[in-house]
């Protein structure tokens, strides 16, 4: 806990230390003869650094405000997705149970046309069937027609 702190108090004073030495810097540098002069400077000085200071906060809270809706952002794109994917997975079953019914249909689409190909083979043996018959009668008509006129004859 204490190490925590004494780390955080040496960042602020890195992070500020900066700014002091700036100020060393102008304090060495200018003309100590003139006390005045050098107080007004360092009263503006010490006004722009908090100047900069209050605008490096308003930055610190701007960029919290945009983490802040990022992160409002992501999290609606999460429920934008798992809307989507629940969609999803919702259109597959339903996609499966069409597919399901299809088959269902498709065999018994197969069903009926093997039931109307086999009537179809019906009606035709019969019909071969009444042909052939038909045939045999004439054919027996012939031959009968040919004995009653060989008979006729021979009497």
């Amino acid at each position: 806990m204490k190490k925590n702190q004494l780390d955080l108090r040496k960042q602020q004073y890195d992070s500020h230390k900066k700014y002091q030495d700036f100020l060393i810097n102008v304090c060495k540098n200018k003309d100590l003869g003139r006390e005045d002069s050098s107080e007004n400077d360092i009263e503006w000085l010490r006004s722009r650094f908090l100047n900069l200071k209050n605008e490096n906060k308003k930055l610190k809270k701007r960029k919290q405000e945009i983490n802040d809706e990022t992160e409002s952002v992501r999290e609606k794109e999460k429920k934008e997705l798992a809307s989507l994917q629940t969609m999803l997975y919702e259109k597959q079953n339903e996609m499966q149970t069409l597919q399901a019914d299809l088959e269902i249909i498709s065999e018994e689409n197969s069903r009926l046309e093997h039931d109307f190909e086999n009537e179809i083979n019906k009606k035709n043996v019969n019909k071969k069937e009444i042909g052939q018959i038909i045939n045999a009668v004439n054919n027996i008509t012939i031959i009968n027609r040919k004995l009653n006129g060989e008979k006729n004859r021979n009497r």
